[in-house]
Formats: structure tokens, sequence, C-alpha cells
């Protein structure tokens, strides 16, 4: 969002296919929403939908920002689409 100086990332698999044994390290960022400070770059939160993924449930748009009322209060939120059907929503 513009006005707080923050941009959300949805990022992939870090490789495609099914099998996954030749990827090194945690891929703590794969499949994962990552929101940092656009300003330095600086990683606020993430989310990663799918640990170790091995059937391409990557997140297939952009997330959607906007006011949402929660309890009676407008608030700031993020919603991202999963290719597993969720619907994934934080306040910003």
């Amino acid at each position: 969002m513009k006005s707080l100086g923050i941009v959300y990332l949805p990022l992939t698999s870090p490789t495609s296919g099914y099998v996954g044994r030749h990827r090194l390290g945690n891929n703590l960022f794969s499949d994962s929403l990552v929101c940092i400070k656009a300003e330095t770059g600086e990683r606020v939160w993430h989310f990663q939908t799918v640990h170790h993924d091995l059937w391409d449930y990557d997140l297939p748009a952009a997330p959607v920002l906007g006011d949402i009322t929660l309890n009676g209060r407008r608030i700031k939120a993020v919603a991202q689409v999963t290719r597993k059907v969720l619907f994934l929503c934080s306040i910003v």
C-alpha cells in the first residue's frame, strides 16, 4: 500500500517439477506472500502457503489490497487467493 510505504510480493516455488530433492536450503520464502518496506527492502512479515511445494501450488495472482470492516472498525487489509482455493486475509 503506497500510503503505508510497503510492498507485497507473491512468490512462487524455487523450481518447477514434482521431485524437489534437488532444492537446497529450507526455501523459506517459496510459495509465500512477503511484505517489505518500500524504501529499505526490509522484510516486515511473510506467510508461506505451502512448505516444500511439489504440486505447483504457487500463488496464481497478485494480492488484493483494500479496507475492510472488522468489529465495526475500518482497517487496511491484504487478501491473497491460492491454487488450493484458499483466500488468505491479513490486517496490514
